[in-house]
């Protein structure tokens, strides 16, 4: 006995084709959700380095206990509770320990930065071992308060540095 052959109609095609593509559509959508519900909380950087728009630095004197050849940090806003002070590049800013910062070192902590350096420019990054984007700091300059200081990523740059190091 033969098996019946059955067609499949115009409309029948049509809604099998609106189902598939929904399906998709719902699939990619929570493909797309789900990392971003399940990510840490500080946001990935970006995969290009382009420059992003910041305010200007402020080109006021160094402010007090920021001694020559410095990179200086606080953990506030306007150069109070600090400074941190670094004249090298450094991977890592979980390695210098600051009481009053939530983790106890100075990563994640600075809310003001300045550059007292000898010659160069200061870069400051979100990541440690220098992981993008980042923020340069010209010598003699400072942003004394680095939640009005865009990273790119949706974010300001307060309590958001890791690392630093220098360009030339």
């Amino acid at each position: 006995m033969e098996k019946p052959v059955f067609k499949k109609l115009p409309e029948q095609r049509r809604l099998t084709r609106r189902i598939s593509t929904t399906l998709g559509t719902v699939t990619l959508l929570l493909g797309l959700m789900v990392p971003a519900a399940l990510a840490d909380t500080k946001p990935a950087p970006p995969t290009n380095t382009a420059p992003v728009s910041v305010a200007p630095a402020s080109t006021a004197a160094a402010p007090a206990n920021c001694t020559a050849g410095n990179l200086c940090f606080w953990n506030n806003i306007n150069y109070n509770d600090g400074p941190g002070r670094l004249s090298g590049t450094n991977a890592s800013w979980f390695n210098f320990s600051h009481s009053t910062c939530p983790n106890g070192t100075w990563a994640d902590c600075a809310s003001s930065v300045y550059n007292n350096g000898n010659s160069c420019t200061a870069r400051v990054w979100y990541l440690t071992n220098f992981g993008n984007p980042h923020l340069d700091i010209p010598r003699g300059t400072g942003y004394p308060n680095l939640t009005l200081v865009p990273t790119g990523l949706g974010n300001s740059w307060n309590d958001n540095i890791e690392s630093n190091s220098w360009v030339c």
